[in-house]
């Protein structure tokens, strides 16, 4: 089924003078124009989005309710506005018997680890509701882990009588989550983290982001996270009750934990009357894209849920002169980017006549390199014509690499620019031009040095913030420093233990001829996994847990064994059948 937008009129929220005046523009109607059909998996109701970009392709998991209760369900678009949703709907169901999701399942959020598709979703066996996991290729076939990650507190606790809504970030050490915990009256946000996303540990302090004071508009009760996190500062959207009517909120915070709210009144309210949201707004799902924040949201009309969505840009004009010039797009860039130094922009006119393109292609490089080695990663512009200003605010992991340097390439020879390095962790970018690119290739040249580390680990380059000329869209593609081991390793497989497969990892420093085997307990062979000249760099190779026969192996600990010219190396593995 395929959801249609047509002809309709862009109305817009504004937020108060204390949210630097940004505006959030809705669609009058809710891209779910209709719920399914009688009798379907999601004929009552469409909520909850969880939303992800990759690839080209904007990816929503959802919760629907028909008669025969709630599941999962999940659509694609190419623009977040015009979706598909997938024929073979619901893709994530409840359990069976006494399983610990047995009555429902709900309230997706999921990410993408480079591999494959994860997510958390609520689940509830009629008595108390939990947190659960699954895992998926392409992001429709999911595998459940049997049991909930998360569950409810002790009693008494903020969280004893049920957790739900979760919203899980990827960080530099595993992954963090935010979620509400439910104490038989109140909603409030908890937080928990996790070096595997299976294994959680609660934030011992109780919720992190409680009621608000007695006559607030979020005073009945706090849900529904929505965080993003962009290297410094974690921003969150939340469901907010007054014991009425639920609308959105704003909050950030400098380590996830300690949140401060932006302003005393909603951040995004509920439609006129009688429109399909007047009820009500929840559960958003916030995405930046450059300059911009994309918001998917639940609208409630008082019979139906269904979900809508809305933008907000940051002001153009903001040196107050009624246009939107060159001038504005630094100083926005220098908001974005965090380099708060002057440019000589008064020596600077745009011309008239300059066409820039709609959008803008912006992509880090991915290098290969060893502990205590100097690599230059390129920050490219696929096609710039028409560019005269941008700023970009790489994101990387300090306990891998140090920033060196940053340094402007032949494309902005005339230009005005500025870089910094000053802040572990991040590399920030900025430039105007005098005169208009006419062509793509190398903005910046980024220089980093590898540090030494005794577990090899990846820095992905993350695009947190890119912004070109006034704000027009930008697509951003991360990039990696991938580290290569001084000799040939055997890397953690995973998972381990496993039950039907297992991914087994090797970094090789030097192409050449590679041995991968699997031993029993004795030392005899059982499967012959890889024999193969191979580039150096991070392999994976997959075990299915079979003999070379295709026979299913036993449970019991397993040996794997690389073999890479004279240098050898093994790790256990446990298969638990």
């Amino acid at each position: 089924m395929r959801q249609l937008l047509t002809g309709f009129a862009v109305v817009f929220l504004l937020h108060s003078a204390t949210t630097a005046q940004v505006a959030w523009f809705r669609l009058p109607t809710s891209v779910f124009l209709g719920t399914g059909a009688v009798g379907a998996w999601d004929s009552r109701h469409a909520a909850h989005p969880a939303v992800l970009y990759r690839n080209g392709t904007y990816h929503l998991w959802y919760a629907g309710e028909g008669e025969a209760g709630r599941a999962i369900g999940y659509a694609r678009s190419t623009d977040g506005v015009l979706w598909e949703s997938y024929p073979g709907n619901p893709v994530l169901v409840d359990g069976s018997g006494d399983a610990w999701d047995a009555e429902f399942v709900s309230q997706p959020t999921v990410v993408h680890d480079g591999t494959r598709y994860q997510m958390w979703y609520t689940g509830y066996d009629g008595n108390r509701l939990c947190i659960g996991y699954a895992i998926s290729a392409d992001g429709v076939a999911w595998q459940k882990l049997p049991g909930a990650v998360l569950c409810p507190g002790i009693a008494g606790s903020w969280d004893a009588a049920g957790i739900s809504s979760p919203c899980v970030v990827r960080t530099s050490t595993g992954y963090a989550m935010w979620y509400a915990g439910y104490d038989g009256q109140r909603l409030r946000i908890g937080h928990a983290s996790s070096s595997d996303g299976v294994t959680w540990q609660k934030q011992p302090a109780g919720p992190v982001l409680d009621l608000g004071e007695a006559e607030a508009w979020d005073r009945a009760g706090v849900s529904d996270p929505s965080v993003i996190y962009d290297g410094r500062l974690y921003r969150m959207w939340y469901t907010g009750f007054d014991g009425t009517t639920r609308r959105l909120g704003y909050a950030t915070s400098a380590d996830g934990t300690s949140w401060k709210r932006l302003a005393a009144s909603p951040a995004f309210s509920e439609g006129a009357a009688g429109t399909w949201d007047s009820w009500g707004v929840s559960s958003p799902a916030v995405m930046q894209v450059g300059s911009s924040y994309r918001l998917w949201y639940t609208g409630n009309d008082g019979q139906r849920l269904r979900i809508g969505y809305a933008t907000s840009q940051i002001p153009g004009d903001t040196d107050s002169d009624g246009t939107i010039s060159a001038m504005d797009a630094v100083l926005v860039l220098q908001y974005v980017v965090r380099i708060i130094d002057d440019f000589p922009v008064q020596l600077l006119t745009m011309p008239k006549e300059v066409q820039p393109l709609p959008a803008y292609e912006v992509a880090l490089g991915q290098v290969q390199a060893r502990p205590g080695q100097r690599v230059a990663v390129p920050l490219t512009v696929t096609d710039g014509r028409g560019l005269y200003a941008g700023g970009m605010r790489v994101v990387y992991d300090p306990a891998v690499l140090r920033a060196v340097d940053a340094i402007p390439q032949r494309l902005l020879n005339g230009s005005y620019w500025q870089t910094s390095i000053e802040r572990p962790g991040e590399v920030s970018c900025a430039f105007i031009c005098a005169t208009p690119l006419d062509a793509g290739g190398e903005l910046f040249a980024l220089s980093f040095e590898v540090l030494p580390q005794e577990v090899l680990q990846e820095s992905r380059l993350t695009l947190a913030d890119a912004a070109c000329n006034d704000g027009v869209e930008v697509v951003r593609r991360d990039g990696a420093v991938r580290t290569l081991p001084v000799t040939p390793r055997l890397l953690a497989a995973y998972p381990n233990p496993f039950n039907t497969g297992t991914t087994i990892r090797c970094a090789i420093p030097l192409a050449g001829h590679v041995q991968v085997t699997v031993l029993d307990a004795a030392g005899q062979v059982v499967r012959r996994l890889l024999e193969a000249d191979l580039p150096a760099g991070n392999h994976q190779i997959a075990w299915d847990g079979c003999d070379d026969g295709g026979t299913a192996a036993a449970s019991g600990v397993y040996v794997c064994r690389l073999v890479a010219g004279p240098v050898s190396d093994s790790r256990k593995l446990l298969l638990l059948r």
